[in-house]
């Protein structure tokens, strides 16, 4: 009797893409390097400017992010000119491809995918945002007892769901951070062993939010042409980057030892990193100076004087006070800043009939104002440098479509990661300068992305051509023998050219 096939998926949250591959090259990788070897490799295309917060959820749902409606933490609140935290498991607009299979009757174990909403009714087992990225949810599972047989075998979140501060660390509290994220891959590593070891799962899918912090918080300390990089530091504590991926492969290879011949392992990787150079914390006052605003809001209470208002809610009228003030300003625009990921700025459009109080009418006045702002926005230079500080602007109907597309941003400008953006300038606008807000974070992702795979049905060897984001869903499903309904992307073939 031939033994049902399996899949062991790993997401390496973040790792990126290039150090991966030299690690592999120079050996320090090598269990990913043996899976490059025996296996197949891709690079995976993404849609243009979005972030781990639009391209994670494409990979577990296969559709694009109007269809799953999701590109940050916080979005814009529809019919407002405000926005509210993305966190309902409700929120997206297409199921998970875990659920298909469940409701085929395929065994599933689900840890930590990112992202990833906690589904209900679960042919198996879910935790959710226990040792993952920027916690944005307390920590659950299916069953429901597991969350507390977890905490009490191996721990809660050392970092008690995020890594940022707004200070730079000392010299021991990044060894201290360092040695802790090791311990965190550990930690989940053991647990993952735990239930493997309990059960033959169909599928097996989990991810590490290791690489996700460690870039962010350390890319200082890895990449020599960091504005911030410390030889000194490196000579004496060595690449805490570099470690953490290494304890990773690491972790691989003890979860490949539970897999059998019928198993078929993917691993993804990204999106990657890069020295955290942005302009975002200027962008909102560029648009204003593209659209012929003020560069602030005026009549605004000052801070000063409402953070000294007593009794408290004296202070929190205030506060209403000045947010209904920007509400108003907001409305007067034509565009404005959303938030986003740090590698791009957001921009709204306010449309007639789709904000409160649109001043651009759809068709062709809107084409006009987005072609203007693309040509405006890519005027702009690095006043340090004197080159070009947006490498593109999305217009984001063009990579995505569907009916969340409202939902999204009108246009993702892309930065420039050649250096850090202390101010920006073009004829139109003048010379725009600005403090950035002291924080941490030293690297921030770029868009690359990696699949690598191994397994009976992989019998290619090497790279392969690229694929989409939005194919893993499908691939994963058609490695179980399910054929995954109304998605966009493709089963990947690693038998032939793909």
């Amino acid at each position: 009797m031939i033994a049902p096939p399996k899949v062991l998926f790993i997401g390496l949250d973040a790792a990126d893409p290039a150090l991966l591959a030299q690690g592999c090259d120079a050996g320090w990788l090598p269990v990913l390097q043996s899976m490059r070897r025996n296996g197949a490799w891709a690079q995976v295309k993404v849609p243009r400017g979005f972030g781990d917060g639009g391209i994670w959820p494409c990979l577990f749902t296969g559709v694009n992010p109007g269809r799953h409606g999701r590109y940050f933490y916080h979005q814009l609140k529809l019919g407002t000119y405000e926005s509210e935290d993305f966190v309902q498991d409700t929120d997206y607009g297409h199921k998970p491809f875990w659920e298909y299979l469940s409701q085929a009757g395929r065994r599933v174990a689900v840890i930590d995918i990112v992202k990833g909403p906690h589904s209900k009714d679960i042919n198996g087992i879910q935790i959710s945002d226990w040792m993952v990225h920027g916690q944005e949810r307390p920590t659950r599972s299916s069953p429901a007892q597991l969350v507390s047989e977890i905490i009490s075998h191996y721990g809660a979140d050392p970092f008690n769901g995020t890594t940022d501060l707004f200070k730079q660390r000392t010299a021991e509290e990044y060894k201290t951070f360092r040695d802790a994220m090791i311990d965190r891959v550990h930690a989940k590593t053991s647990l993952c062993e735990h239930y493997l070891k309990q059960e033959s799962w169909d599928l097996f899918m989990m991810s590490f939010g290791d690489a996700h912090d460690i870039g962010h918080q350390c890319w200082h300390l890895h990449d020599p042409s960091h504005a911030l990089y410390d030889p000194r530091w490196v000579e004496r504590f060595g690449d805490p980057v570099k470690d953490v991926y290494m304890a990773l492969d690491s972790a691989i290879g003890r979860l490949l030892k539970y897999t059998g011949p019928q198993t078929t392992t993917v691993v993804f990787s990204g999106p990657g990193m890069d020295p955290a150079y942005s302009g975002n914390y200027l962008f909102d006052q560029i648009l204003r100076r593209i659209d012929g605003r003020p560069d602030r809001d005026r009549n605004l209470i000052p801070h000063a004087i409402v953070s000294r208002l007593r009794p408290a809610a004296l202070q929190k009228f205030g506060e209403r006070i000045n947010h209904a003030k920007h509400l108003y300003s907001m409305s007067r625009r034509k565009c404005y800043a959303v938030l986003h990921n740090e590698s791009a700025g957001g921009i709204r459009i306010n449309v007639a009939g789709r904000e409160p109080a649109g001043r651009v009418k759809p068709g062709a006045e809107y084409e006009a104002v987005c072609d203007s702002l693309t040509r405006d926005l890519l005027d702009l230079v690095n006043a340090d440098t004197g080159k070009p500080v947006i490498k593109e602007v999305v217009r984001i109907a063009d990579e995505c479509h569907g009916k969340r597309l409202e939902t999204l941003p009108d246009l993702f400008a892309v930065w420039s990661r050649d250096a850090p953006i202390k101010a920006v300038t073009s004829p139109k606008i003048g010379i725009v300068r600005g403090t950035r807000e002291s924080g941490a974070r030293t690297g921030d992702h770029n868009s690359d992305c990696m699949l690598y795979a191994q397994g009976p049905r992989v019998t290619r060897r090497g790279p392969i051509n690229p694929i989409k984001v939005e194919d893993i869903a499908p691939t994963i499903a058609s490695l179980l023998e399910i054929a995954l309904p109304d998605c966009e992307g493709v089963p990947i073939r690693f038998d032939k050219e793909n």
